[in-house]
């Protein structure tokens, strides 16, 4: 037995139910997503001594960091774009400059964030590990996403 039945042909307390129900999963996972993202920058501050006034300027930071990060993949993927399809390059640097792209927009973010945010003192060293350690993890995300 099939039961095929259209999202129209369904009641509307049905369709209510299955909207909030897509939505809810939608936003837990964005959640969840969020805090680990949250707990793994309050970490890596404090073991690279970042001065900060409280733990909602750290929000704020997240916030603002993930939000800016999404216009900074963009650009990311466009580079890694032109880079695959010029011939100059070779195998190695194609697949290496993910990480150097993605060093120079984090760093480009973070260094914008400690400019804006008064709350945060983050040290030019300290932005440069950081960003370091954010373009390994995109190679790493980026690579395991090539190989789906």
């Amino acid at each position: 037995m099939s039961n095929n039945n259209s999202f129209k042909n369904e009641s509307l307390r049905t369709k209510i139910a299955i909207v909030a129900t897509v939505s809810l999963m939608l936003m837990g996972a964005i959640g969840l997503v969020t805090v680990v993202f949250y707990f793994g920058i309050v970490g890596l501050f404090n073991l690279l001594g970042v001065e900060y006034d409280s733990l909602l300027s750290l929000v704020w930071f997240t916030i603002y960091f993930t939000l800016l990060s999404v216009f900074g993949d963009i650009v990311i993927k466009m580079f890694i774009v032109l880079t695959n399809h010029s011939n100059k390059w070779s195998d190695n640097y194609k697949k290496y400059s993910i990480v150097i792209y993605s060093f120079f927009v984090n760093w480009g973010i973070v260094s914008l964030l400690n400019q804006l945010m008064s709350s945060i003192n983050i040290h030019l060293l300290t932005q440069i590990i950081f960003s370091l350690i954010m373009a390994i993890l995109d190679f790493f995300i980026f690579k395991d996403n090539e190989k789906k």
